[in-house]
């Protein structure tokens, strides 16, 4: 599975409520890892066909998505066919 959320930016990330992270009802211990924005070089330009069972953005779920992967300019697209 793709995780979009992981490539937001912290402004996108920074929306979701603090109170959200203290419902947590899990066992299992929380993550405290500093999460940081993954910087794409801007001297990288190239396109690839992908096909993807799962992407998850925000809090929806895609299954079976095809298209083609951007990398320019220091960003990434998707395009979805």
């Amino acid at each position: 599975m793709l995780n979009l959320n992981d490539f937001m930016n912290d402004e996108e990330s920074a929306e979701e409520p603090a109170e959200k992270a203290e419902e947590s009802t899990s066992e299992e211990p929380a993550d405290t890892a500093a999460a940081t924005v993954i910087r794409v070089p801007e001297n990288i330009n190239f396109k690839m066909q992908v096909n993807f069972d799962k992407v998850l953005f925000d809090k929806m779920v895609f299954e079976k998505l095809n298209g083609q992967l951007v990398v320019k300019d220091g960003r990434f697209f998707l395009q979805i066919y």
